[in-house]
């Protein structure tokens, strides 16, 4: 073979290598039906995103495990109350987060002791396995729904006498800042 030639080969098979070489580097980087729902937005609040994954594994929670018709009305209720509820607890997790609430793991620990004791021990580690996988995965949304009830009662909880009751200077002051949620325009109007 003359220098030439040999050189074109050379070239072909260090093309045929590198295309190779970068075709199989693609498809390791190419995700499957899993990890697209471990990432793919479903529900986004602000910058805090719900993953279809996180979602469907909600659903899975609330539904009965005969569950066979994916057409219902209540099936179709029961998403749209489960996106609203995905909703608020975004919104209130935001809040959580820009005023500092969080819950302590004393906090976490307490209210796993405390839902132990009310359910048992073998059955209940076994119900939460089957629901949430594992029990990290369980505390985890412990530790979340603390947050959220911990700032819904920090947030009530402005303008609340050591009784519960709403002082009238922050209701008067509520009315205020809220009047458009107390009028409405007329709805009806009747000539005689």
């Amino acid at each position: 073979m003359h220098g030439g030639m040999k050189r074109k080969l050379t070239l072909r098979r260090c093309y045929f290598i590198y295309s190779v070489l970068a075709l199989s580097l693609a498809g390791a980087g190419c995700t499957g039906p899993e990890d697209t729902e471990a990432t793919q937005p479903v529900i986004t609040v602000g910058e805090r995103v719900v993953t279809v994954r996180q979602y469907n594994e909600a659903l899975k929670r609330l539904l009965p495990e005969d569950t066979t018709d994916t057409n219902s009305p209540e099936l179709a209720a029961l998403k749209n109350e489960l996106v609203s509820q995905f909703i608020e607890e975004e919104l209130l997790l935001n809040e959580a987060e820009k005023s500092g609430v969080d819950a302590t793991p004393a906090e976490v620990s307490a209210e796993v002791d405390k839902i132990k004791k009310d359910s048992g021990d073998d059955a209940f580690k076994d119900a939460i396995v089957d629901r949430y996988g594992d029990v990290k995965t369980w505390e985890k949304e412990i530790k979340r729904k603390l947050v959220v009830r911990k700032t819904v009662e920090r947030s009530i909880g402005r303008g609340v006498d050591a009784s519960g009751a709403a002082s009238d200077e922050s209701a008067q002051r509520y009315y205020r800042e809220h009047i458009a949620e107390f009028t409405s325009p007329s709805q009806v109007s009747a000539r005689m």
